[in-house]
C-alpha cells in the first residue's frame, strides 16, 4: 500500500486496471466527442539498441502517451500528474543541487 501526505491510500500495485475521468468539451463549438484511450503496459524492451535508437524509441513512447492523455484528460488531472512526475523524478536526488 502507498500513502500520500494526506493520507489517502492507494492500492495501485494491486490494481490491473485502473479507469479514470476523461474531459468534457469545455465550449460548445467542440461538441466532439472526447477519444477513450487504454494504454496497455506489457510489450518486452527490445534489447541491443544503439544510444541514438534507444532514444528515438523512448521518445516516441512518451510522445504516445502524452499525447493520449493531454487530448483525454481532464487539465486538472493532467496539470497534477505533470507535478507528481516532476516530484518523483526530483525526489530520486539526495544531494545537493547547488
Amino acid at each position: 500500500m502507498k500513502k500520500t501526505g494526506d493520507g489517502q491510500t492507494f492500492l495501485v500495485e494491486y490494481l490491473k486496471e485502473i479507469r479514470i475521468c476523461k474531459a468534457d468539451p469545455i465550449s460548445p463549438s467542440l461538441q466532439e466527442e472526447i477519444s477513450n484511450y487504454s494504454i496497455i503496459i506489457n510489450d518486452v524492451l527490445p534489447t541491443n539498441m544503439e544510444l541514438v535508437e534507444a532514444e528515438k524509441f523512448y521518445e516516441f513512447q512518451a510522445t504516445m502517451i502524452e499525447d493520449a492523455l493531454f487530448n483525454s484528460l481532464p487539465q486538472g488531472t493532467y496539470d497534477r500528474l505533470g507535478i507528481k512526475f516532476m516530484q518523483r523524478k526530483v525526489s530520486l536526488y539526495r544531494g545537493r543541487t547547488a
